[in-house]
């Protein structure tokens, strides 16, 4: 009935209506009435107890048989009755455990790419609580004002910091030019193209939204005429609807394990209307499309960018540092931290930042548009604090967020560059590292230092404020490097001296001093276990197939991410992490500790450590090749053309660079070339990426268990 009253809804109505508000209101409003008639909204109290979904009539039946059978023992006392009482006790117990497995089973597969979602699933299978953490002691509508007004206060402090410093004269150009290429004007979605990114966009929804998403979805086919004329009328009139310009934050702890009481200690999370979303991701479409073919991206930004991630990042620093190393040289790295990034944007330079990279017209009138008169309201619980202006920033939850904050901050890496200090950017995480000879520590501080205030000038002139407090340091050398160097060394930024660190974590990955890569597999070896603990005291409850989809997800996605920085290290390390891999292998299939693990691990078609090391290393080479890499690793890898040699003609062999030591056998450069020469021809002549992975599996499976 719901989706027959949608059919007849007065669709015409929101397709005639003359501004582009009024479609967007006509639509809400005429998609809400239906809703409110079929499922009018309800204020209930439900008593707080401990949930139980897997519970059902036939356990119930069974339970009243076992308490009948044991009445019935207990007053005559007979064996046979005892027996009967047993008999039914182990039957409930079956039919329980069989309940809770297949109740387990079916949520799990719901949780299909959601990892937050698959987290409250093991979590309340746990027992554990799942309540949204909160300051004690005030109502929901004073929290609400609370929040809003340490937010509020929050960025207002940082544009007063921002503002108040000296700037300096020092002029800078953008790396771009209006000349270089131009965009004006966008391209109206079709429906096909609309209605699949619809269907691949996340099913989220919050209140701002007139339906649920996962309903949305389901009439996609009803409502689709009516969110394409609202995109496209957005898109031709170089104008945002009000309704996309609401923001509904809410606050969440950074940590459990921090102090609730203190508002600090809480980030204000953004949520967005479901089709403002859909908006940005038809612009986000055609704006990357024309950053890419005209080569405007900043190339050493991994960030929302096609080919990049945040391993590929990792690899090519890793490479650089490794590579100085291995030449007897230190490197000192340094990690920039920024406060509020997101939120300080300044928008008259975001539009000038826009216009350097050649966009004008309808399609600058857009972007002016998504950024003036956006509000937000923050909401705890039922309450929500009264709506205000945001003057600053790009909204975090968005699509396009991101993406314009990559622009934005483009230009800091021809800064960098003119100090001569390397560089990589993953949205606003930023590291620079400088190379230098051990007995030159003095000359490369004074260079560290030189740049860092640049970058600070050139962050207040961009609005943004470097977190002195959180930036690290860390001075990467060998063993034999390391007397060398004196212990006693700082970096100043700002108005702090920053004293080097024994470790670091960027982006996920920890390094220390030695890049011995020790302190990492501690780490995630410490994580993983901690999952699998979970899992272990709730595995009476999974089926094998449920208890192998929550390793993959929570042990196995950890084994795997930037394991390519794992090559060459000692084996020591990789059997510390291959005896994870071994204790979830026991866990899946109960396999006592005494039974040899090969065989189980060739019967899940598990491929061990080292040889998963070595089909991502083999994976990046081939992306490399076939030019589905980012231009910072394919320089890295080179093809042999050697005409004189008949014999290499068409094998795909690459160039394997000289390498001395084993700092630099680890680099990308020369392991990839390594392990991708090792590699039968056929495999490696493979164009096609599905193909080549599924034979590069095979391949390095029939190694591991031959």
């Amino acid at each position: 009935m719901f989706a027959e009253d949608l059919r007849n809804l007065n669709i015409e109505s929101v397709i005639t209506a003359t501004a582009p508000d009024e479609r967007v209101n006509a639509f809400n409003s005429l998609v809400s009435t239906v809703a409110e008639q079929h499922a009018p909204s309800k204020t209930t109290c439900v008593p707080q107890r401990a949930g139980c979904d897997w519970y059902c009539m036939d356990i119930r039946s069974a339970k009243q048989e076992r308490r009948r059978c044991e009445n019935q023992w207990r007053k005559t006392g007979l064996v046979v009755h005892r027996d009967e009482y047993v008999r039914k006790k182990a039957e409930v117990n079956k039919l329980v455990q069989e309940a809770r497995v297949h109740h387990l089973k079916d949520q799990i597969q719901q949780c299909q790419g959601d990892s937050k979602k698959l987290f409250g699933v093991m979590f309340a299978a746990l027992g554990r609580n799942k309540s949204r953490i909160l300051p004690p002691g005030k109502s929901d509508l004073q929290l609400a004002m609370d929040f809003r007004h340490f937010f509020d206060e929050k960025i207002r402090n940082v544009r007063i910091t921002i503002d108040s410093a000296d700037t300096g004269d020092e002029t800078f150009d953008h790396p771009t030019s209006a000349a270089a290429a131009s965009f004006s004007a966008w391209i109206p979605v079709s429906e096909a193209e609309l209605k699949r990114i619809i269907m691949e966009s996340p099913t989220k929804h919050c209140s701002l939204d007139p339906i649920p998403t996962s309903l949305l979805k389901q009439l996609v086919d009803t409502l689709l005429p009516s969110i394409l004329e609202i995109i496209n009328d957005s898109l031709t009139s170089g104008m945002v609807q009000s309704a996309f310009k609401v923001a509904q934050v809410v606050p969440m702890i950074k940590k459990p394990s921090l102090d609730p009481s203190a508002l600090a200690n809480y980030r204000p999370v953004s949520n967005l209307p479901f089709v403002s979303k859909v908006l940005e991701r038809v612009i986000n479409q055609q704006l990357s499309a024309y950053l890419t073919e005209n080569a405007l991206h900043e190339p050493m930004q991994s960030a929302y960018r096609k080919h990049h991630s945040t391993e590929t990042a990792l690899v090519r620093v890793q490479h650089d540092i490794l590579t100085a190393m291995s030449g007897k040289q230190a490197c000192l790295l340094v990690l920039l931290d920024l406060s509020s990034a997101f939120d300080t944007v300044d928008h008259d330079i975001l539009l000038c930042t826009l216009r350097d990279f050649g966009i004008s017209g309808v399609a600058l009138r857009w972007f002016a548009s998504y950024l003036q008169d956006r509000t937000q309201f923050v909401a705890v619980g039922e309450a929500r604090s009264p709506p205000h202006l945001i003057q600053y920033g790009v909204p975090q939850g968005s699509v396009l967020g991101p993406v314009l904050f990559a622009l934005y901050t483009s230009s800091l890496g021809k800064l960098l560059a003119s100090h001569g200090v390397k560089y990589h950017f993953y949205a606003d995480d930023s590291s620079l590292y400088v190379t230098f000879e051990p007995t030159q520590l003095t000359d490369a501080t004074d260079v560290v230092h030189r740049c860092l205030a640049a970058v600070q000038r050139h962050m207040h002139r961009l609005k943004l404020k470097m977190n002195q407090s959180k930036t690290e340091v860390l001075l990467l050398t060998t063993k034999h490097m390391r007397p060398l160097i004196p212990d006693a060394v700082t970096v100043t930024v700002g108005d702090c001296d920053v004293s080097i660190s024994e470790a670091v974590r960027y982006i996920g990955v920890v390094f220390d001093r030695h890049m011995s890569m020790e302190d990492h597999v501690t780490a995630l070896c410490k994580t993983t276990l901690c999952h699998l603990s979970a899992i272990t005291r709730m595995r009476k409850s999974l089926s094998q197939e449920s208890c192998q989809q929550l390793v993959h997800a929570l042990v196995t996605s950890r084994l795997d991410y930037a394991n390519a920085l794992l090559s060459g290290l000692p084996m020591k390390l990789i059997k510390k992490l291959q005896r994870v891999q071994n204790v979830a292998a026991r866990v899946v299939t109960y396999t006592r500790r005494a039974a040899h693990i090969t065989p189980v691990l060739k019967t899940l078609h598990w491929l061990p450590l080292q040889f998963r090391i070595t089909f991502k290393i083999c994976l990046l080479v081939h992306k490399c090749i076939h030019g589905c890499a980012p231009s910072y690793l394919t320089e890295l890898i080179s093809l042999r053309h050697n005409a004189h040699d008949l014999r290499t003609t068409g094998t795909f062999l690459a160039d394997v660079p000289r390498a001395t030591t084993n700092l630099s056998q680890r680099t990308f450069g020369v392991a990839g070339p390594q392990q991708w020469n090792a590699l039968p021809a056929s495999i490696r002549r493979e164009p096609n990426l599905v193909t080549f992975k599924r034979k590069l599996k095979t391949y390095l499976f029939t190694l591991a268990f031959n």
